[in-house]
């Protein structure tokens, strides 16, 4: 079986808000980040302009407004309705060696948690 993911995936936190935009037009909502990507909602017209395969820079703002550029191309997309709203989800994979800056960015944004603390906790009830 193909494993999907190589990194842990980290969600936001109930009522946390994080936007960006890519191609410094788009406006995003990222749902998911980790250190080889991330994933985020775009609404159904903008979902237009975005195909697998395309690179494109992602423009993420931490929650103190510092901006950090992520160089990344577009993995999958598909339906998703969010916040009563329709769109697409958006998968993309970070190109090039960005961990670093990812990290900087994981700790930039405290409104992070991570899914390997859930993991964790669920492990220890078996």
């Amino acid at each position: 079986m193909k494993k999907h993911r190589a990194h842990h995936r980290y969600e936001l936190k109930s009522g946390a808000r994080i936007s960006g935009k890519i191609a410094n037009s788009i406006h995003i909502q990222l749902l998911t980040i980790g250190i080889g990507g991330c994933s985020f909602w775009v609404d159904e017209q903008e979902s237009l302009k975005i195909k697998d395969g395309e690179k494109i820079s992602c423009k993420i703002f931490s929650s103190d407004n510092e901006e950090f550029v992520f160089n990344s191309e577009v993995l999958y997309s598909y339906p998703f309705p969010h916040e009563g709203a329709l769109g697409k989800c958006v998968g993309v994979k970070f190109t090039g060696n960005q961990s670093s800056h990812v990290q900087s960015f994981l700790e930039a944004c405290e409104i992070l948690e991570s899914t390997s603390a859930t993991r964790k906790s669920s492990d220890s009830i078996q």
